[in-house]
């Protein structure tokens, strides 16, 4: 920090907090304790002057009201009272508070690994807890951990959203210190934090609690752990090593699961001490090379914080004993000798039908959709959505899709957007959808539905949210962009329709799009960068804090994760009597969207629902 933080003790900040004494600092963060001048409450201040803050201090606040209301009721999770801006040196820095006193203390280090799992638990809960709401703490480190009642706890909620609404991406990077940003922080064009980034957290402080060393990760990398005089399993290396990979696709689902692997690996056998006296080899022979290693088992993409979260009271599998073993091997002989008697019976039979039959019958030739059924299944990269799949049904009428206003609007919706509708819809769904996401699929399954229901008084917008460094996400999200350039709504509608919950390769997704009505060769060669449409509806994403997909604004009211069809029909329900007062107290139709888009993000209205 190039200002000394102490220099800042005696000041006043967001208008009535005093800061009385520095606790604790690293770099990117200070916290203070602090003493209301209004009502002389015990308060804790949080300053981070790395965050460059290019917006205004209302949107920061409005932010932090946003997440607070999410985080009402989650144990464990003490949310930002309010975050707003401090006049720094050279520029405006972001600063919050919360109610409550603070640890001036630090966290514990060189903790046995069962010891650091049962401290961590109540975060991996926390954290849980929040991303089955499809939100994120971004800003786990050492500094916004707090202790109630013996129990880890996760403060300052709210301050990761305030950082990227204050300078983006950028905002979430530079508010953790560098041994604390997970790898898709780094950089000068980092991404935006997602779930896997509180997971690669939660493994960072788990490092900090088991090797008492802070800042091992400064180098992005996980160091060898026997380095620094503690020896695990290969399970706890292999563990680490996947959780801060730089691909969040490798890390665990779920933080709980992390620490049940993490205490599964602390009770597996350690490597054999290494010995100072190599082996001998003979030299009759060349050496045998060592046994290929087994593929991974895939594991689901921590890019859907909607997913269902693993039964946290699951435990890991123990190690087979020898009896159990020898009880399987004699179960697995049975079932071969019984195996081998039906075989033996079924061609004794098989024979002696053949040897009625006169000649054989005539083998049928596959079609070509048969014959593609048979070696592809419905989840591999060349497979096509069946014909059946639900589509969007015509609008009643053709008018434009957007008013000049919907550009500007808080949620924007601009010109070249992928609309299903019309523009005096007075409700406009907009959808952040990720093609490859089976959430998304299942949520754009129930969107014909509604169209048909609600004709020409919904809008539906369909934004691309590819996750970072998901190649066929990224590939999807671009050929749907060519699809609507090229092929316009109703090919466009078709082509996502069948496309949805499919990872499919250049060549599946060119035979869907032929599917869909596209030309053959539509797609060819277009599919390498993200059309300017992808980019824009990304930075768009990030700027409202959208972790992952499916993520739906109703004329702005958002709703995290896959809704129930009936719980988008009560909010429809409920804005379309609140656009029709609106209309009939004076609002022009083409203000409509963005005045109620407005009360809706920054208002706490959006949070509510009319009888």
């Amino acid at each position: 920090m190039s200002t000394p933080m102490d220099a800042l003790v005696g000041q006043v900040v967001l208008g009535e907090h005093r800061l009385d004494r520095l606790l604790r600092q690293d770099g990117a963060l200070a916290l203070f304790e602090a003493t209301s001048t209004v009502d002389g409450g015990l308060y804790t201040v949080i300053v981070a002057p790395q965050v460059r803050v290019e917006t205004a201090a209302t949107a920061l606040e409005a932010a932090v009201d946003r997440a607070g209301r999410h985080a009402v009721g989650v144990k464990g999770v003490v949310s930002l009272l309010r975050g707003s801006t401090l006049a720094g040196p050279d520029r405006s820095w972001l600063v919050a508070v919360r109610r409550g006193g603070a640890d001036p203390e630090p966290l514990p280090g060189r903790l046995p690994i069962a010891e650091a799992v049962r401290l961590l638990t109540p975060l991996a809960e926390a954290l849980a807890a929040i991303h089955d709401q499809g939100l994120v703490h971004g800003a786990l480190c050492p500094l916004t951990v707090g202790r109630r009642n013996g129990e880890l706890t996760l403060d300052f909620f709210g301050l990761g959203a305030a950082a990227e609404v204050a300078c983006g991406a950028r905002g979430s990077r530079d508010l953790l210190a560098l041994p604390y940003q997970p790898p898709e922080l780094r950089g000068e064009r980092p991404s935006s934090p997602g779930p896997w980034t509180d997971i690669a957290a939660l493994a960072l402080l788990a490092l900090d609690l088991i090797t008492g060393t802070r800042g091992l990760f400064a180098e992005g990398r996980v160091p060898p752990l026997d380095a620094h005089g503690l020896i695990v399993s290969p399970q706890v290396t292999d563990l680490f090593q996947r959780t801060l990979d730089p691909s969040p696709r490798a890390r665990p689902l779920d933080p709980r699961v992390f620490l049940r692997e993490l205490l599964a690996g602390a009770s597996a056998p350690l490597p054999p001490p290494s010995s100072s006296v190599p082996a001998p080899v003979p030299s009759a022979a060349p050496p045998v090379p060592d046994a290929a290693p087994s593929a991974p088992a895939p594991r689901p993409s921590a890019s859907r914080p909607s997913a269902p979260a693993p039964d946290p009271s699951a435990h890991p599998e123990l190690p087979d004993t020898e009896a159990i073993q020898e009880a399987r091997q004699r179960r697995l002989l049975g079932v071969v000798f019984g195996a081998g008697l039906l075989l033996l019976l079924g061609g004794s039979v098989a024979a002696a039908l053949l040897s009625l039959r006169q000649r054989p019958a005539p083998a049928t030739p596959a079609t070509p959709a048969t014959a593609h059924a048979s070696v592809s299944p419905p989840s591999s990269s060349s497979a096509v959505a069946p014909p059946d799949s639900p589509r969007m049904p015509l609008p009643r009428s053709r008018g434009p899709a957007t008013f000049p206003a919907d550009t500007t609007a808080l949620l924007p919706i601009p010109a070249d957007a992928a609309v299903w509708g019309e523009r005096n819809a007075l409700v406009t769904l907009v959808l952040f959808a990720d093609l490859t996401c089976p959430f998304t699929a299942r949520a754009l399954a129930a969107l014909p539905a509604l169209a048909a229901r609600y004709g020409e008084e919904l809008r539906i917008v369909w934004k691309f949210y590819p996750p970072p460094g998901d190649a066929d996400a990224q590939r999807a999200s671009a050929a749907a962009a060519q699809v609507w350039s090229t092929g316009g709504a109703d090919i466009f509608w078709s082509f996502v329709g069948l496309a949805a919950g499919q990872k499919l390769d250049e060549a599946g997704l060119e035979r869907v799009a032929v599917e869909a009505g596209l030309g053959a060769g539509s797609l060819a060669g277009k599919l390498g960068k993200a059309p300017p449409i992808v980019e824009q509806d990304i930075t768009l994403g990030r700027r409202l804090g959208v972790r992952g997909t499916p993520v739906s604004f109703l004329n702005g009211r958002r709703m995290d994760g896959l809704q129930p069809p009936e719980r988008l029909i009560k909010v429809i329900d409920h804005e379309l009597r609140r656009t029709k007062a609106l209309l009939k107290g004076g609002t022009t139709p083409e203000q409509l969207y963005a005045q109620r888009v407005t009360t809706n993000i920054t208002t706490s209205e959006g949070e509510k629902l009319s009888p």
